[in-house]
């Protein structure tokens, strides 16, 4: 019996042949704060690109099995830079709860209520795939005394290596707007001695949230001086 990592309430499980030999199994959340996550592989249909929740948008804005977004993507001098993404929950009220006291409160720990669903997406997805956090600067790294991208990458089990970095301190980018994301130029560079551990290899980013996706395919276009053989994403919800 333990508590959850969300609301403090006893977390308990019910021992069965089929999790005793399960060591990736975990009990983060009580049933209840479990209930409040929208998991998006029960969704119908995903974008193929950025695993957005396909039934929630018209006909008129997805095709192909590929949403509106990442078309406009698609069609621009970024065709290419990132392969795909996949989100584990929708971005929900609860989640944003969740990742408010995560990021912005300090509460490092609460990463460890995704460890089971997320080593289980990368072991399904990307499997062999190398793991590369998204970066923060130096002084959001001061700010917050952690990176919750780096948390969450060691929840796959994967090798991880940090290869990139970002020299340029800015705003927080959930304050920004797509295209003013995109006006910073090259906010991420490669880190010169990881350089050899990403060459010809499949590079996982991964990040907490899937907003624009502007911040992963910057990311993506740094690690793809590299040369590596494939760039995707792996991220915790997707707005």
């Amino acid at each position: 019996m333990s508590h959850c990592l969300w609301c403090g309430d006893f977390v308990t499980s019910n021992l069965t042949w089929s999790n005793v030999f399960r060591l990736d199994v975990d009990h983060g959340f009580c049933e209840w704060c479990e209930r409040q996550l929208e998991p998006l592989d029960a969704a119908q249909s995903l974008c193929r690109q950025c695993g957005r929740d396909l039934s929630q948008l018209p006909e008129t804005f997805h095709e192909k099995g590929v949403c509106q977004d990442c078309l406009r993507w698609e069609a621009s001098d970024w065709k290419g830079v990132l392969d795909n993404n996949r989100s584990l929950y929708h971005y929900n009220e609860f989640l944003r709860d969740v990742m408010a006291r995560y990021k912005f409160r300090g509460d490092a720990l609460l990463s460890e209520a995704f460890r089971t669903p997320f080593r289980r997406a990368f072991r399904r997805y990307f499997k062999n795939f190398c793991v590369v956090p998204i970066p923060l600067s130096k002084e959001r790294m001061f700010e917050r005394c952690f990176n919750q991208s780096e948390r969450l990458a060691a929840l796959t089990g994967g090798t991880v290596v940090s290869a990139l970095e970002r020299p340029l301190h800015t705003e927080k980018q959930s304050k920004r707007t797509r295209s003013e994301r995109l006006a910073i130029q090259r906010p991420f560079q490669l880190v010169d001695k990881a350089t050899s551990g990403v060459i010809g290899k499949h590079i996982l980013l991964v990040d907490d949230i899937y907003t624009t996706g502007t911040t992963l395919r910057q990311a993506a276009a740094a690690v793809r001086e590299a040369q590596p053989n494939k760039v995707c994403a792996l991220t915790l919800a997707r707005g």
